[in-house]
């Protein structure tokens, strides 16, 4: 570290810089919600004529100044912008490198770094529930930075990690699109069949014994993903109440507006017999005897089957919630059970790969996760580094 120098946050990196742009044009559209804490990319969602927001370019990083997304993590790199230029949320600062002092790709880490992060929420200030960092708290920030080229094998070294890591979800993403094409091709698009509720094949919040005050695996809001199966993360607490799951189980978020967001995920990371449990906001769906997991799983996600979800929403304005009975009522195709055997055959597989990929992207998540702060703040060398991922990789 005899070559790292401290520097002034601002010196190295340009907080919400000037863009031009013209007014009259569509350009490229990302939302809070876009961003997925612990993933490094973001992209864009959305085609808008330009107003008020962060303007930002390719390779820029938006970091969310605003309570609870600041806290979640809610830090990503914007890729793929087509026009270069994109606007967003104007709960985002917008921090991007400064050319011969600091490399794009460090930018970001150091962002999502706890030396950062952490500095950026203690200084939050605003009324309860939407407190927000301001701009100018940076001005007075110092902290320790390496060389250019030390920046750079510090960001090649954490993304290495994070590349596999979107290969990974690329590849689920594959193959839950290929699940989901053979249950609309053999389940939805069938309009001459039988219809019956799906409460013939679903059980909601099913019966599951947990003592109070055993510790168990606890499944937050934010770690439901919006378009994919896998849950993003878990930890262990103790048991006060809660939604309650097993394996196969499919989680399904009852409230607004994190059903419109797409919050749904299959649990698949559990020990056999293991019950888990997490927010009071989410429903249980269960395959009933004879019904494919998968299947249920499917439905979940399926657009017709989250749209009469939505529909049957009660509650004041921001907290509304699925009712269970009405969404019981949603009439699905009489499926014959050696259809259903044959649909599961068919998936077991593609599940059964996103879960593996899922385990393997766990490790380098915490793989990444320990060597972050120890890079940034040069408590490891490069050539440990180096050498860890090396092994994981």
């Amino acid at each position: 570290m005899n070559d790292w120098k401290v520097k002034k946050f601002t010196s190295l990196i340009e907080i919400n810089p000037s863009l031009k742009a013209d007014t009259q044009q569509q350009y490229e559209y990302i939302e809070m919600k876009d961003l997925s804490p612990g993933f490094r990319w973001v992209y864009p969602s959305d085609y808008r004529k330009l107003k008020g927001g962060a303007r930002f370019e390719e390779g820029d990083t938006l970091f969310a100044r605003i309570t609870p997304c600041l806290e979640n993590g809610k830090i990503c790199q914007v890729k793929n912008l087509r026009q270069n230029t994109g606007f967003g949320s104007t709960e985002f600062l917008v921090f991007r490198n400064i050319e011969d002092v600091s490399h794009k790709d460090f930018v970001y880490y150091l962002a999502s770094s706890p030396l950062i992060r952490k500095f950026a929420e203690n200084k939050m200030v605003g009324t309860s529930g939407r407190q927000r960092v301001n701009k100018d708290v940076f001005e007075n920030l110092e902290i320790p930075l390496p060389p250019l080229p030390t920046q750079h094998r510090i960001a090649e070294i954490l993304g290495a990690l994070d590349d596999k890591i979107e290969l990974n979800l690329q590849m689920n993403k594959t193959l839950e699109e290929m699940a989901m094409r053979l249950y609309k091709h053999w389940f939805v698009d069938c309009p001459e069949k039988t219809q019956i509720p799906v409460e013939n094949y679903i059980t909601l919040n099913p019966r599951l014994s947990l003592q109070k005050r055993v510790v168990a695996k606890h499944v937050e809001m934010k770690a439901i993903p919006e378009n994919e199966s896998g849950v993003r993360y878990y930890s262990f607490r103790e048991f006060k109440g809660g939604a309650k799951f097993q394996n196969n189980d499919t989680i399904f978020a009852r409230i607004t507006p994190c059903l419109e967001n797409g919050k749904t995920a299959f649990v698949d990371f559990l020990d056999q017999n293991e019950v888990g449990f997490g927010s009071t906001e989410f429903l249980i769906m269960r395959a009933k005897d004879k019904v494919s997991p998968f299947w249920v799983y499917c439905l979940a996600r399926d657009n017709a089957f989250r749209k009469h979800a939505i529909s049957t929403m009660v509650g004041t304005s921001g907290r509304q919630r699925v009712q269970n009975k009405p969404l019981l009522d949603y009439q699905v195709m009489d499926i014959d059970s050696r259809e259903m055997d044959r649909f599961s055959s068919k998936v077991k597989p593609y599940f059964g790969l996103i879960r593996n990929n899922n385990v393997e992207n766990d490790t380098l998540v915490k793989t990444r996760d320990y060597l972050l702060p120890k890079l940034i703040s040069g408590e490891i060398e490069v050539k440990t580094a180096e050498s860890t991922i090396k092994e994981v990789l």
